[in-house]
């Protein structure tokens, strides 16, 4: 009957290693999945900044062509009005001329 108790101490005790073996194996590959899973969410985060990133520069680059329009659009107005003005002063000098000095 001692040797029947010794045994099933020992089997309890190989039955408790392999148990504790078992786990620690089962720990390693939760853990391993948990690394996985950790990665893929890193990369599906950086997929999107990157894509945020990309949409943001579009968009800065699109604002960016409008501004330089509108400023190129003002700068040929702004070259325009002096023309104008350009061209009335050399009408007035032609009047001047033509009355002041053309006379004499």
């Amino acid at each position: 009957m001692a040797k029947e108790i010794v045994d099933q101490v020992r089997q309890a005790e190989l039955d408790a290693d392999s148990a504790e073996k078992q786990a620690h194996l089962q720990g390693e590959d939760l853990i391993a999945q948990a690394h996985l899973a950790a990665k893929k969410a890193l990369a599906e985060a950086v997929q999107q900044a990157k894509e945020q990133a990309r949409v943001q520069l579009q968009q800065a680059r699109e604002q960016a062509a409008a501004a330089e329009d509108a400023a190129g659009q003002e700068v040929q107005q702004q070259i325009q009005a002096l023309r104008q003005q350009a061209a009335g002063r050399q009408k007035e000098a032609q009047s001047i001329i033509l009355k002041e000095v053309l006379p004499q």
